[in-house]
């Protein structure tokens, strides 16, 4: 039986499509007739990218001075007002590097607010850790910053819902309760003949073993409140030694208590204790920051920034570039012009794919599958603007829907699976020794989990995100293109969309309709054959492994927001008033007058 409704389904995409749609749709009713406003309504989009980047930098490097955030924000202010008095006065609006002096600053000036706080950070000797001071491995004290990512506070205050989410002080609660409900405890002696008695926990809710064995497992999911910002790493498989910070906490009172873990009489020198079903001892697990502010995770988001942003001027000039030289004008050339753009998105998506690796919040785990797809299709939609060929257009469908269905089943079977991480990784790791290609390769497909469920689950979440951002994109562009073309006061703004005929624009509309009907076909047909015999759920698993949590649902709607006014701010143009003309107007209007007036007489 197949549900139709679910109120957490329907708040989930409220917050992650409905309100960033509605927002952008009242942000394109703002008017741009005079030069005051035309620079107001630029400066809410500025500000909205300017926004989003330094939240991103925030669930990345949190702890940031809001002080020093508002100051290079004031700084992002005045030289964007700067920018667009030139750009106008210059009459440059049409030059591509000028749409990239915005996003060069917003990059600019992200990279020294953050790069300023690790400096100071690391100066100061600070790491986000517990609320007593600790020694690192150099044996230097440290303490706690007190400030918290303000990103996961606002996400809170924006997304979070009592009847549909859980957040830390929610799971803490949960696994408590289940703790205390199914405590066992046993007695024992040991070799020296002491008295050893053990409180043991059994985590199960609602049927769903909760002890589940995880070598990484971090307190936040195990419920201990002092441990919100820490990791376990395990050294039994290697020489390394555990800190005497790690030993100190381990063994004290405080984390016992939190975890309800195995407290032990007699001997004291065995501080070994017991979460979920992992047994963790001193000399085999030390502790680690969970989010450390360091210059390897700076220069990661600074690398991820700069590769997004390139990846909009290549996206932006590619459109630019085949919709100037017509080359949706033969099948031939339209054909080219999208197995071009194909490649390039599947390229691109695998570079920032190994990128995303690099980031270390969960809430961003797949932050690539998301937003690569969305950039892409909303630029996308816009080569259809110069093409008035039905021909053209079912090539092109027909085009993308044999790349979706040789991509997504052939990659989902376990064969591909089996050569991906057997036949070619054997074969790369003879190699690497003989030549350079390979070894990065070698490290290029390099996975952390190999298994085929892991597999099955991320390609799941590509196939979902490649689908909404396909529907995000037709819809929006078939339904904000008709509301600036009926726009008079604003439409002569947007010139591409002005200079469309009405015949063009009406065949336009069915041509997108088309490819909407046509694509959510054939997805319902992969969605069926996916759950019947592959038994995934692709849009369960997409929504449950991202959206489904209320700090990744508010990242996401924010870079919704800010991919499509960017799509439509390229579009919009200041039209300088004409004097003359203005002034011919008027002194005809004035003849008219005149003459109307003498005739009276």
């Amino acid at each position: 039986m197949i549900k139709l409704f679910s109120i957490r389904s329907f708040i989930v995409y409220t917050n992650f499509l409905v309100i960033p749609i509605v927002l952008c749709l009242l942000w394109l009713l703002l008017p741009v007739r005079t030069y005051l406003a035309f620079s107001g309504t630029s400066m809410v989009y500025y500000i909205v990218m300017f926004f989003t980047w330094i939240s991103f930098y925030d669930l990345n490097l949190p702890g940031c001075s809001k002080w020093m955030i508002a100051l290079f924000f004031c700084i992002f202010v005045g030289i964007s007002i700067a920018w667009l008095k030139v750009v106008t006065e210059i009459n440059v609006q049409d030059n591509r590097l000028s749409f990239s002096f915005i996003d060069g600053i917003t990059f600019l000036l992200c990279t020294i607010c953050y790069f300023i706080y690790v400096v100071y950070h690391k100066l100061r000797k600070n790491y986000i850790d517990e609320n007593e001071n600790i020694v690192d491995q150099e044996g230097q004290r440290r303490t706690k910053r007190k400030s918290k990512p303000w990103t996961k506070r606002i996400s809170k205050i924006m997304c979070y819902y009592k009847i549909i989410d859980m957040d830390e002080d929610d799971n803490i609660k949960q696994l408590n309760t289940s703790n205390r409900s199914s405590e066992v405890v046993s007695t024992s002696t040991d070799s020296e003949g002491n008295v050893i008695t053990t409180i043991t926990t059994n985590n199960t809710q609602n049927g769903r073993d909760l002890s589940s064995s995880n070598e990484n497992a971090t307190p936040d999911e195990i419920g201990g409140e002092g441990m919100e910002m820490n990791m376990f790493k395990d050294l039994s498989g290697s020489n390394e030694k555990p800190t005497a910070s790690s030993k100190s906490f381990l063994s004290s009172a405080h984390f016992k208590e939190n975890l309800k873990v195995d407290q032990k009489t007699g001997n004291q020198s065995d501080h070994s204790f017991r979460t979920r079903t992992k047994t963790i001892t001193l000399d085999n697990f030390t502790l680690l920051p969970k989010f450390e502010i360091s210059y390897r995770n700076f220069f990661s988001v600074v690398l991820y920034q700069l590769f997004v942003i390139g990846t909009w001027f290549w996206l932006h000039n590619f459109e630019m570039f085949v919709r100037e030289k017509n080359y949706f004008r033969t099948p031939f050339l339209a054909l080219v012009s999208i197995v071009v753009f194909q490649a390039s998105r599947i390229v691109l998506m695998g570079i920032s794919n190994g990128l995303n690796r690099l980031l270390k919040p969960g809430e961003i785990r797949y932050f690539t599958l998301f937003q690569f797809p969305l950039m892409f299709f909303l630029y996308y939609r816009n080569l259809f603007l110069n093409t008035n060929s039905w021909s053209i257009t079912i090539l092109i469908s027909f085009v993308i829907f044999a790349i979706d269905i040789v991509y997504y089943p052939l990659h989902m079977t376990k064969k591909f699976w089996l050569f991906r991480h057997t036949t070619l990784i054997t074969y790369l790791d003879k190699r690497a020794s003989t030549s350079l290609i390979f070894r990065i390769a070698r490290a290029f497909l390099a996975d952390e989990n190999t298994s085929y469920d892991k597999h099955i689950m991320n390609l799941s979440i590509e196939y979902y995100y490649d689908k909404m951002a396909e529907y995000i994109s037709i819809a929006t562009m078939a339904a904000f293109l008709s509301l600036l073309r009926a726009l008079d006061w604003k439409s002569s703004n947007y010139v591409a969309f002005h200079n469309l005929s009405t015949d063009h624009f009406h065949q336009l509309l069915y041509r997108y309709l088309y490819l909407l009907c046509f694509e959510f076909t054939y997805d319902l047909g992969l969605r069926f054959a996916s759950r019947k015999f592959l038994k995934v759920d692709i849009s369960n698993r997409g929504r449950n492994e991202t959206i489904s949590n209320y700090c990744t649902r508010f990242i996401f709607s924010l870079f919704v927001l800010y991919d499509l006014m960017d799509v439509y701010n390229i579009q919009l143009r200041y039209v300088i008033p004409d004097s003359s003309s203005s002034s011919s107007i008027g002194s005809l209007g004035s003849l008219g007058s005149l003459n109307s007036a003498s005739t009276n007489t």
